[in-house]
């Protein structure tokens, strides 16, 4: 019988994950909608206890060693924890890069400046996980950019 190499080994063993704490997830879920829907509200006391249920939610997370999922590791400012509302807490706009000439996504915090760029096919993702207020829109920068074929 032949002896697996160590590569396969290590295969097997990255496909096994670590069984996640069902009660940590739960309550992760609920800090987060909860933090979003105090920073949705507005006002520098709703924005600050979205702060600390944030913190709340990655202690939580730290503590629990349960690693959050990247939709929702996105939705908070990793600078300032603030979570990202499109308009309200956060700007999105779409743009072109020069090198490479493809499109990526910006979100800018409102409290901190701070930004994160992301690519084209996570644009989808900015649309659906940042709802703004109704009418708020994604800006694209791309009109002015003329386009090479």
């Amino acid at each position: 019988m032949p002896k697996p190499t160590d590569k396969a080994a290590t295969t097997a063993k990255s496909a096994k994950q670590k069984p996640q704490n069902k009660q940590a997830v739960r309550r992760i879920a609920h800090l987060q909608a909860v933090a979003r829907l105090l920073a949705g509200q507005g006002g520098q006391a709703g924005q600050m206890l979205a702060r600390q249920h944030a913190e709340a939610l990655f202690t939580l997370a730290e503590k629990s060693q349960t690693r959050p999922p990247p939709l929702l590791r996105r939705g908070f400012c990793r600078r300032c924890r603030l979570p990202l509302v499109s308009g309200v807490t956060a700007d999105i706009r779409c743009r072109r890069r020069r090198r490479h000439r493809r499109m990526v996504g910006v979100v800018t915090c409102r409290l901190c400046r701070s930004f994160a760029t992301y690519g084209f096919r996570q644009c989808d993702w900015i649309r659906a996980v940042l709802p703004g207020p109704p009418g708020s829109q994604l800006i694209c920068e791309t009109s002015a950019v003329p386009r090479l074929h």
